[in-house]
């Protein structure tokens, strides 16, 4: 859901991916696999490298 969103290629778009993917990443440390939360949210970041809303939105969640 949260890159379907990021492909809408809009702010308000990135902001709810953002937050979406924050509940994601509270799902992943409960389950004890950070490393794997770390490896998909750079994998994202990588892919999307050029929209740097997304990656200011990103950071304003957190992540």
């Amino acid at each position: 859901m949260a890159e379907a969103a990021i492909a809408l290629r809009q702010r308000k778009h990135y902001s709810y991916a953002a937050g979406l993917l924050s509940r994601v990443k509270n799902l992943y440390n409960r389950l004890g696999e950070q490393a794997d939360w770390k490896n998909y949210i750079t994998a994202l970041k990588d892919k999307y490298a050029r929209f740097p809303a997304l990656h200011e939105e990103l950071r304003k969640a957190g992540l």
